[in-house]
């Protein structure tokens, strides 16, 4: 949905089609607030002031909201179908001059102008945008839950046992693909959505379209519905049953006993090709994790 950006090499500016990232010395921690098991981080619009943006690695485009757009003098241009968990929505687009945090930037990028005043927000807070792929594809994102920090590094250098497990992926229209296995037999594919929210716990969860469901059902063993969770998302609310089974592998990782979260036939999971998708969730369980855009590969330190 958004554009694709070029890679920027460590110490100077890619060109390509109008869109431009920068970045000279090292990557510098970027501090963050968890709320709600979401990311929320503050970029600097321009020259002009930080802004709060939720990092969404499920968003193939990034966003602001209608009031910022109108508060930065920004013009909106044309409109955009925006398919959500949920539904869709129609939005506009806008190109802001600048996003930046410390040494790192975009230049040019356009995002899509919509209403965010009901998306998650830290508490006292009001949500300015969404940061997603067209952004986030230049850089390896590293990700440290505990320090509650992240960096932006236009090149990694990872070797030998502190790597980690290193999971590939694909991009599925700028998102994160994993391939992954369910119950030792059942292959399924999920997106990578840090900006999809949960409830703390120390259990992992992910989410499947109910043709997944349909196939583990018919299974063995069988599992069995626990209950149901209620969930939102562009389009309005779902009601999403919840089961345990015995166990999830993405590459080298093995997740034993996580919960399955069954999303309803809506919204982009009416499509015949929806996959599901892991979250923060499973992340926060491997901390710190680097989502490596430019290597299409996602690392667990542990």
């Amino acid at each position: 949905m958004g554009a694709r950006l070029l890679i920027a090499t460590l110490m100077g500016c890619v060109l390509a089609t109008g869109l431009r990232a920068c970045a000279g010395g090292g990557p510098e921690p970027i501090p963050f607030t968890y709320a709600e098991r979401c990311i929320f981080l503050e970029l600097r619009a321009g020259g002009s002031e930080d802004l709060l943006f939720l990092l969404d690695t499920g968003a193939s485009a990034s966003a602001l909201d209608l009031k910022t757009v109108e508060r930065l003098g920004l013009t909106p241009t044309g409109t955009v179908q925006v398919e959500g968990t949920t539904g869709t929505i129609e939005a506009r687009w806008v190109r802001l001059p600048r996003l930046s945090t410390g040494k790192v930037g975009v230049d040019r990028l356009q995002m899509t102008a919509q209403d965010l005043s009901g998306s998650l927000a830290p508490p006292g807070r009001r949500l300015d945008g969404v940061l997603g792929a067209d952004f986030l594809a230049h850089f390896a994102v590293t990700i440290d839950f505990e320090a509650r920090n992240l960096t932006l590094a236009t090149r990694l250098v990872r070797a030998g046992p502190a790597a980690g497990i290193a999971v590939p992926f694909t991009l599925d229209n700028g998102i994160p693909r994993l391939s992954g296995r369910l119950n030792g037999n059942i292959e399924a594919d999920f997106r990578l959505d840090t900006g999809s929210s949960l409830f703390e716990s120390g259990d992992v969860y992910l989410n499947v379209p109910e043709t997944v469901w349909r196939r583990l059902r018919e299974s063995t063993p069988t599992p069995v519905p626990e209950r149901a969770l209620s969930g939102r998302g562009s389009g309005g609310e779902v009601v999403l049953p919840l089961a345990r089974i015995e166990e999830l592998a993405l590459g080298a990782l093995v997740v034993p006993r996580p919960h399955v979260i069954v999303q309803p036939s809506v919204g982009y999971f009416a499509r015949p090709d929806a996959v599901g998708f892991v979250s923060n969730n499973l992340l926060e369980k491997h901390s710190p994790v680097t989502v490596d855009y430019p290597r299409r590969k996602l690392y667990f330190s542990k």
